[in-house]
């Protein structure tokens, strides 16, 4: 009989552990390459636990066995999803151009984290905000500002792109 104390050592999980995220999903990344930069990218700010790993692990297999490129594509949304949780990042913005124009003299202008920061500053309190690949990323100190940014900016014009938004919440 096994002591109350035992624990099952599974080898595979600790091959997951030892390694980083770019080499854990290096082997999923020729079916959705995106998916993969923006979840190495979001590693910076939450490690995700082992189940969300072995989760994303049975599902990105599926997927990779089935050569089923949506599935591949959800497998990697819902990674993300639990990254962006583990973060505490209040709004997402997609489909960010990588240049706006300035209301002061109609020239164009990169955007960067800051400006994002400082736009969203007028919404309500911010953290911090970083972009990265046409996506803006941005941590409230309220969620309640994320929803009404949401509410107001979600399906915006930015330059010539729409711009959608989501509360992670």
């Amino acid at each position: 009989m096994l002591s109350s104390s035992y624990v099952a050592i599974d080898p595979f999980s600790k091959l997951i552990r030892n390694c980083s995220m770019a080499s854990f999903l290096n082997e999923f990344r020729f079916m959705a390459p995106d998916y993969c930069k923006h979840a190495i990218f979001l590693e910076r700010y939450a490690k995700i636990s082992e189940a969300s790993k072995n989760l994303f692990l049975s599902r990105a297999n599926v997927a990779k066995l089935r050569k089923n490129v949506s599935r591949m594509q959800e497998a990697f949304a819902k990674l993300i999803k639990d990254q962006l949780l583990c973060a505490n990042i209040s709004l997402v913005i997609e489909n960010v151009p990588d240049y706006g124009i300035r209301k002061s003299d109609n020239l164009p202008d990169r955007i960067t984290a800051r400006s994002i920061h400082d736009t969203m500053g007028e919404f309500g309190s911010v953290k911090d905000a970083v972009v990265f690949k046409n996506h803006a990323y941005i941590w409230f100190d309220d969620i309640d500002d994320a929803y009404n940014t949401h509410s107001l900016i979600n399906k915006m014009k930015m330059g010539n792109n729409i711009i959608r938004t989501c509360v992670v919440a």
